[in-house]
């Protein structure tokens, strides 16, 4: 299972459409400045296309605090 952490932006479009077709692992919950949860996880198969935001490019596919997860960089 992959577990991928994006935050969508940019038109009233991709705030509605998931980056992946998956099951919602966590939700956001942020709590306090800092604290909390500031994503939303989903979970899918290895291999399972992921859909961006944007046009951009993938700057780190690995492991974080035990979760995989995939940051795009749009730019800016």
């Amino acid at each position: 299972m992959t577990v991928l952490l994006l935050t969508l932006a940019l038109s009233p479009a991709c705030l509605f459409a998931r980056p992946v077709d998956g099951t919602v692992v966590a939700g956001f919950e942020p709590s306090a400045a800092y604290g909390g949860h500031w994503g939303a996880d989903l979970a899918a198969p290895v291999g399972t296309p992921v859909r961006a935001a944007a046009l951009g490019t993938v700057t780190f596919a690995g492991d974080v605090a035990g979760m995989l997860s995939v940051t795009v960089h749009h730019g800016g």
